[in-house]
């Protein structure tokens, strides 16, 4: 496998061992193939990408905005806690209970050597 960064091979490992796999890209169209953990055929889902903002060292992450097939549009990054964290939602109903569990991970991560702080 080719990747740019240990970060990111470590990514796509992982997303192939859940059953995602980068199917294709054929732009704007991302395409994966999910592969069901119980009993079902492979099938392929696509997604249109609608801005992709590259990694720089300003910004310390990456982002991708794409729309679903339902219409909805998802923002995903990856990047340092620095950059990242100061944009969490740590307000609203699910805000202190979804931050809690986000320092928890953090610190878990750490603990096992798969995230440096």
């Amino acid at each position: 496998m080719k990747a740019s960064s240990p970060d990111d091979e470590a990514l796509v490992c992982f997303s192939n061992w859940c059953g995602i796999e980068f199917y294709a890209l054929e732009p704007p169209t991302i395409s994966l193939r999910i592969k069901p953990p119980t009993l079902g055929s492979p099938y392929i889902e696509q997604y249109e990408q609608l801005a992709l903002l590259d990694f720089t060292s300003k910004r310390k992450r990456m982002t991708t905005i794409v729309r679903d097939k339902d219409n909805s549009v998802r923002v995903y990054i990856k990047g340092a806690d620095s950059s990242v964290i100061p944009l969490l939602n740590h307000e609203g109903p699910h805000g202190p209970k979804n931050w809690k569990y986000t320092q928890s991970q953090l610190q878990y991560f750490a603990q096992q050597g798969l995230h440096s702080r």
